[in-house]
């Protein structure tokens, strides 16, 4: 297969409260296209990602993250968005959008897959993250 550049990216929501965090892990190789789709996405409504109905019910307000550039097989870049959703989830983040996931990454599913980072990197996400509706194609990205 022929690789391509893509981005890993992260949609996160916090409760009001702030006692918990919810996140979507995917990628993309037309950013622009996928920030607008999500943008679309209307608070009042059910939305195509469980996430969104999560953070309503939350009141929480969806922020993104690039998380990595990479260039690579389609197979590869599923790989390693796999490696960054099982960091999340073993940070606490729950994934409303794969019920049966469980934070602390006890899914085997997500477990198969070797990471190479060592944890969720909280402080440097949370200073390259903005709110999804300022989100735009320049934003930093967290690893290149």
């Amino acid at each position: 297969m022929k690789e391509k550049p893509y981005l890993i990216y992260a949609l996160l929501a916090f409760s009001s409260d702030g006692t918990r965090k919810a996140c979507h892990i995917d990628f993309t190789n037309n950013i622009d296209k996928r920030l607008g789709r999500h943008r679309r996405t209307r608070p009042e409504r059910l939305s195509q990602l469980a996430l969104f109905d999560w953070a309503r019910l939350e009141q929480a307000k969806i922020a993104y993250a690039a998380l990595v550039l990479v260039r690579a097989d389609p197979v590869r870049v599923v790989e390693i968005k796999n490696q960054w959703a099982r960091l999340a989830l073993a940070d606490g983040f729950l994934m409303p959008d794969f019920p049966g996931l469980e934070p602390e990454g006890r899914d085997t599913w997500y477990a198969r897959f070797p990471v190479q980072a060592k944890h969720w990197p909280s402080q440097e996400i949370n200073l390259v993250s903005v709110l999804l509706e300022n989100a735009e194609k320049s934003c930093p990205i967290l690893f290149l």
